[in-house]
């Protein structure tokens, strides 16, 4: 079978793409290591997402209350340090991946705004990109419904997976995570880096 692999950052929504992949392409799609792969011949999605919400996102998983079962090192939100030092590592691996991505052929680089936004259009483009087959969606006439609303679409990921589709208002100890992503050095140069990128996809994300 055809197999689609996701390497991005933790936090970039790999999760929410893999399950709108499986749904509506005729492929597998693997949840890669969250390292970068650009070694691999493999098809590959990239999804650029902003580092804050990114490294955030990621950091949060390692809170106490987060209960997320792939995480072992959970923390209290009092433990700065930790947290710090797992920021940190967060930042080097965005680093990587956004210096290394481009110009690869076997590597589609999407923003997370086409991804949660244009949804549809995402899914297009992918099957497109490595010239797979669109399963029939559950219309009327057994075709693919182009004219799926994106709230259609995040009601059939099921409670499994509200974790991973966009949320309501932040929690406490979320701003306070914020706060130490925005306090770190590094972040200025990783913005700056996130934005040039960010322009050249949005550039042709908007000519599709």
């Amino acid at each position: 079978m055809n197999e689609i692999k996701i390497t991005s950052p933790v936090g970039s929504g790999t999760s929410f793409l893999r399950t709108i992949i499986e749904d509506n392409i005729e492929c597998e799609s693997v949840m890669g290591t969250h390292q970068y792969e650009g070694h691999s011949t493999e098809n590959q999605v990239f999804i650029l997402r902003n580092p804050k919400d990114t490294i955030a996102s990621s950091a949060e998983r390692h809170l106490k209350a987060s209960k997320d079962k792939f995480v072992t090192d959970h923390i209290e939100i009092e433990d700065t340090d930790s947290f710090n030092n797992i920021i940190q590592h967060l930042i080097n691996k965005y680093k990587t991946f956004i210096l290394n991505v481009e110009d690869k052929e076997n590597i589609f680089l999407i923003t997370f705004e086409f991804l949660t936004t244009q949804t549809n259009k995402c899914v297009l483009e992918i099957a497109k990109r490595f010239n797979l087959t669109l399963k029939p969606a559950p219309a009327i006439d057994g075709s693919y419904d182009y004219d799926m609303s994106q709230l259609a679409i995040l009601s059939l990921l099921g409670a499994g997976m509200q974790n991973r589709v966009p949320r309501g208002p932040k929690s406490e100890e979320r701003e306070i995570i914020d706060s130490l992503v925005e306090a770190n050095p590094m972040m200025e140069e990783l913005n700056v880096l996130y934005l040039e990128l960010l322009n050249k996809l949005q550039s042709t994300e908007n000519m599709l």
